[in-house]
C-alpha cells in the first residue's frame, strides 16, 4: 500500500486502497464467509434412543443431599464455629477460621507444634480459658 502526498490537498495524505479492498484481494474475504456459512449452521443434536434412556436410568445412583452422617463443610466465615468434632474441608480453611476466631473473640492467638496436617493454637493472655 502507497501512501502519496497530494498538492491539491494542501499536502495531506491519501490512501490508493482503502482497507476492504486490500482485504478482498488477499483472498480473505471468502473465508470470512465460509466461516460466517459454517457458524450459522446449526448441528445437529442427537436424540437419545430409549434403549440409552433406560440404560442411564438404571446405572444412575441416588444421591440424598440431606444425609445426616454426611459432614457439612459450609461453615460462617465471619464468625466460624469452634466446637469440637467440627470439620472444616482443608486445613487452609481451618487455619483461616481459627485466626478469624481471634479477631472474633479479641484475643491474641500463639502456634505450636503446626504442620501440614496438625494446627495447634492457644490464647496468648495468661489466665486465659
Amino acid at each position: 500500500m502507497t501512501i502519496l502526498p497530494d498538492p491539491e490537498q494542501d499536502g495531506e495524505a491519501f490512501v490508493i486502497a482503502n482497507e476492504d479492498e486490500v482485504y478482498e484481494a488477499m483472498g480473505f474475504k471468502e473465508v470470512g464467509e465460509i466461516a460466517d456459512e459454517v457458524a450459522r449452521e446449526e448441528a445437529a443434536i442427537p436424540g437419545i434412543s430409549a434403549e440409552l434412556a433406560e440404560d442411564m436410568s438404571e446405572a444412575g445412583v441416588h444421591v440424598d443431599d440431606n444425609e445426616a452422617t454426611e459432614p457439612i463443610m459450609d461453615w460462617d466465615r465471619d464468625n466460624p464455629d469452634m466446637a469440637v468434632d467440627t470439620i472444616y474441608p482443608s486445613m487452609v480453611d481451618f487455619r483461616l477460621a481459627v485466626r478469624q476466631h481471634a479477631i472474633v473473640e479479641e484475643f491474641e492467638l500463639g502456634t505450636e507444634k503446626s504442620d501440614k496436617t496438625r494446627y495447634m493454637g492457644y490464647c496468648k493472655a495468661s489466665g486465659c480459658p
